[in-house]
């Protein structure tokens, strides 16, 4: 009896041995301890050092490194907790997209969480389980706000961005993606729908977390700080930074890039 990945359904199976491959391809940073400077300074409860994430309307993150890890290195814990996290994340999206057989799913899943990028910051401590909780949150609720679950949709994803805000943009991705796909397959009314959908409810909930954040000085005493507001001039005047993050982040390298941003 042969049995045919690229014909099975994705099952849990599968699932165990993404997360065992991720494990192993992350496993040296789960033993070799590395602090970056959030590490450190969050080390220190008596300096109250994580005050800033309340006043830059991070409260998400101040809920994590101060009231879950007490502000103490969580090490293993939440390198586990970090994979497994971005291992149900990766799962929602292909859900989203529409990927179902095995293989697929399997290299999808593998793709999503074996990166630089996740390289990067599953190797700090203060970053390996919050970080990944965010894109959770994001998907999660874009995940739910298809679905036409717009309270739980809309609650979840409003709380991705007081952990991590880039990762609304992998929400964004996941999404985009998902309307191609229903293109490429020739369902452009889906598409659309899902697209504008997609985009209505995520507006929502930054709506809701925008509010939520400028309530919060009344439950936690800290004032915000000027980083915790959205300025669309300064979207409009710094354009050339963010096409030269554009470049350098979504090109192989953005200095052999012909586009000079000047």
């Amino acid at each position: 009896m042969t049995i045919n990945i690229f014909r099975q359904r994705f099952t849990s199976g599968h699932f165990f041995f993404c997360l065992f491959a991720s494990f192993l391809a992350y496993s040296t940073m789960a033993v070799m301890p590395a602090y970056n400077a959030d590490d450190l300074i969050q080390a220190q409860p008596a300096a109250q050092d994580y005050y800033p994430y309340l006043a830059s309307g991070r409260w998400g993150l101040y809920f994590i490194q101060k009231v879950i890890f007490d502000t103490n290195p969580s090490g293993v814990f939440a390198f586990l907790a970090g994979i497994i996290t971005l291992a149900f994340a990766a799962l929602l999206s292909a859900q989203i997209i529409g990927i179902k057989r095995a293989a697929s799913v399997s290299v999808y899943i593998l793709v999503s969480i074996v990166s630089l990028y996740y390289a990067s910051y599953l190797s700090f401590d203060s970053s390996r389980f919050a970080y990944s909780l965010a894109n959770l949150c994001a998907i999660g609720g874009l995940y739910f706000i298809l679905k036409g679950r717009w309270f739980v949709g809309i609650s979840l994803f409003s709380i991705a961005p007081s952990l991590f805000q880039p990762s609304i943009q992998v929400a964004a991705t996941v999404l985009v993606g998902a309307s191609i796909y229903l293109v490429l397959s020739g369902m452009y009314r889906e598409a659309t729908k899902k697209l504008l959908i997609g985009i209505i409810g995520m507006l929502a909930s930054l709506i809701l977390y925008y509010v939520l954040t400028q309530l919060s000085p009344a439950v936690s005493g800290i004032p915000l700080s000027n980083r915790s507001g959205i300025s669309f001039s300064s979207l409009l005047l710094n354009h050339r930074e963010l096409v030269a993050i554009f470049i350098g982040h979504g090109l192989p390298s953005g200095k052999t890039c012909p586009i000079t941003v000047r």
